[in-house]
């Protein structure tokens, strides 16, 4: 998979909660041109594939949990 941008933010850490009130931007590659782009604002929506790639291996769980460790 070749990324064709970045999502840039003020966020420096890894984490679960609060990116309520955080506004991220996506930012595109040099290597993409602008025209690439024409007519989007006509759709309702875009798909955007985030690859998580900040996240320490050792802490990712694969098998079922509680949300957030929280048996509730």
């Amino acid at each position: 998979m070749t990324p064709i941008g970045f999502v840039q933010n003020g966020r420096d850490r890894a984490e679960d909660d609060f990116w309520g009130g955080t506004e991220s931007r996506i930012m595109l590659s040099d290597d993409v041109s602008i025209e690439a782009l024409d007519g989007i604002e006509e759709f309702s929506h875009v798909e955007v594939v985030f690859v998580f790639d900040r996240v320490d291996s050792a802490k990712i769980v694969s098998g079922a949990r509680h949300p957030r460790n929280n048996p509730d």
